[in-house]
């Protein structure tokens, strides 16, 4: 008798015998599911990812952004192209009986650069950031309650502004525990400074999933991907109608055990388009931002 003819001939007599085990698999499943009884292996494959602070810790990030938007007003165009790299510290000053820290910013180094019209002021106003610092509420989630800048210098309110929301972790953490190809939601605003002339706010929609859960230098580490949709929502100059259009993508990775974020990376496309009498201009930028888990050092 052939190879595996047996096992054919047994399979036809009984026909059914294959469903009848897998409804009793499922049956017994779901009756563990239902008494919290699920087996180490399923449950395995979920984790609450959450930020876990500790006092005195203090958390320190490299921070790298490009940024290249080209300006079209009539026939004319011109382009500027700038760099920001930044050394960020984060203190955990307090720690909350929920989890929740008080958590201090502060920048370590900050070296800014443009090539093309207005590039060259990036260098005069990085001092000016550099000695600004911020003071944040922040939750396991990521999600941050209140920001606050701190020795802001004059002329610099809307920058720190735009900093504050800067500064938010680039994850927010879904409500409960996530397994591979589970998905979540997360917004921000970012106030986008107009010269003075007031902010146009800009939305910020994510959505998250996450990809694998994977070992990196022995720790559990979540793979979650992003994309974002990018928009504006309100304010900007009087008798100006501008509004903000874009899309973006990338990847975090968060170490599931530390609750700590290792790195992100987001890549981003966005038009701004400007309209007034007698005037028309289109902005298109690409950008991108990474961030990096230098080092964490706690009390001595």
């Amino acid at each position: 008798m052939p190879p595996g003819a047996l096992a054919r001939r047994e399979a036809a007599r009984r026909p059914l015998a294959g469903a009848a085990v897998a409804v009793a698999v499922a049956a017994a499943l779901g009756a563990a599911a239902a008494a919290g009884t699920v087996p180490a292996a399923a449950a395995a494959d979920k984790a609450l990812l959450r930020f876990k602070f500790r006092a005195a810790d203090v958390l320190k990030y490299q921070v790298a952004q490009e940024n290249k938007t080209t300006s079209s007003a009539g026939p004319s165009a011109s382009s500027v192209i700038t760099t920001t790299d930044l050394v960020t510290a984060y203190t955990v000053r307090k720690v909350l009986p929920d989890g929740t820290a008080d958590v201090e910013c502060r920048f370590l180094s900050v070296d800014m650069d443009g090539e093309g019209l207005g590039g060259a002021d990036l260098k005069a106003m990085a001092a000016a950031v550099k000695a600004m610092w911020f003071t944040m509420r922040t939750r396991p989630t990521g999600d941050v309650d209140t920001a606050e800048p701190h020795d802001v210098p004059a002329g610099m309110e809307a920058v720190s502004s735009s900093l504050k929301s800067a500064l938010k972790p680039p994850v927010i953490l879904p409500a409960g525990p996530v397994g591979p190809g589970d998905t979540w939601k997360g917004e921000t605003e970012l106030p986008l400074p107009m010269g003075g002339m007031g902010d146009l706010m800009m939305t910020m929609k994510y959505v998250y999933t996450l990809r694998s859960f994977k070992m990196l230098d022995g720790k559990k580490t979540a793979v979650i991907d992003m994309t974002v949709r990018i928009g504006s929502a309100g304010g900007g100059v009087p008798g100006m109608d501008i509004a903000v259009s874009g899309d973006g993508s990338g990847v975090a990775m968060f170490d599931v055990d530390a609750g700590v974020l290792r790195s992100s990376d987001l890549a981003s496309r966005t038009r701004t388009t400007l309209h007034a009498d007698k005037m028309s201009l289109a902005l298109d930028s690409e950008a991108r931002s990474t961030v990096k888990l230098d080092s964490i050092s706690g009390a001595k």
